[in-house]
């Protein structure tokens, strides 16, 4: 305990100059602090979202030649990758961007030269390593409208539009939701948006069946990743052998156990593997056994 405090404090202090009424203000949960950074001196009011994903950006060991950049105003980070500069809007919604893609997490997944349905594409970190990495063509997917504008930015500046296709919906059961537009950062959730304050106008957001999207795109044939905050039960349960004839592989990050996916995959067809990290929370990784 005192290590991970010490450490916390560490953290922080490297990311402020104000550290100690920012520590402060994060331990009553005060919704919006005022910082100063280390890095430009400059004061901003954030909100405790933005406070902590910055301090997560900040403290991540980045790797010899990144040559990373902030750009706080813009909420934009610069950084060399694959031999190039990228941009990556969004750093102070989603603090893991750089170790997403230096510490990808769905390696096991086959996608080189396949079509990828990204089902949690959040800023587009996890698309964007596919695409790089030898995909056909990835459909990033992600509901929360703020932050699906950051991903269709990303994909954008970095100049892969025509191998990253941006869709604004949900995977689940059908339905149409009214969310909250400024729900966003990594871990948002559609109950969370669902909560929508009276100032606000609420966006519309369309939930399609996994089935619908592949028959709709036309898909023969694809692999799937689903980081969808516990979407994924209703994203797959439902689904029948005809649809999972088109999907060759799937991994998932799963939130409340794995014991039906695994028995319904299985009964589908898939051999199934999962690696557990925590109570309920894994990765499970499902290859079809006939494709």
């Amino acid at each position: 305990m005192q290590f991970y405090l010490f450490n916390a404090f560490k953290r922080i202090k490297k990311a402020y100059k104000n550290y100690m009424s920012v520590i402060f203000f994060l331990i009553i949960r005060k919704k919006n602090i005022k910082v100063t950074l280390r890095l430009n001196g400059k004061s901003y009011i954030w909100s405790n979202l933005n406070v902590r994903n910055y301090i997560n950006a900040v403290n991540i060991n980045y790797e010899i030649g990144s040559d990373i950049k902030f750009f706080p105003e813009n909420d934009l980070m610069e950084f060399n990758y694959f031999g190039r500069k990228f941009k990556f809007y969004g750093f102070l919604e989603n603090g893991w961007t750089y170790k997403e893609l230096h510490e990808f997490e769905y390696k096991d997944l086959n996608f080189k030269d396949e079509i990828v349905i990204d089902i949690g594409a959040n800023t587009g970190a996890t698309s964007i390593y596919f695409a790089l990495n030898g995909a056909k063509k990835v459909y990033a997917i992600e509901p929360m409208p703020k932050t699906y504008s950051i991903l269709v930015k990303n994909i954008e500046i970095n100049g892969l539009e025509e191998k990253c296709i941006p869709l604004n919906i949900g995977i689940g059961k059908r339905s149409i939701l009214k969310v909250n537009p400024d729900t966003s950062g990594l871990g948002a959730t559609i109950e969370k948006a669902s909560k929508i304050p009276k100032n606000l106008v609420p966006k519309t957001v369309e939930i399609k069946n996994l089935s619908d999207l592949i028959n709709d795109l036309n898909l023969k044939s694809c692999v799937i990743k689903l980081d969808c905050e516990g979407c994924e039960y209703d994203a797959l349960l439902d689904l029948n052998n005809e649809t999972f004839s088109h999907i060759k592989e799937i991994i998932l990050e799963y939130h409340h156990g794995n014991k039906n996916l695994i028995r319904y995959l299985n009964d589908m067809g898939y051999n199934v593997i999962f690696k557990s990290y925590g109570y309920r929370v894994g990765i499970l990784y499902a290859k079809r056994n006939r494709v």
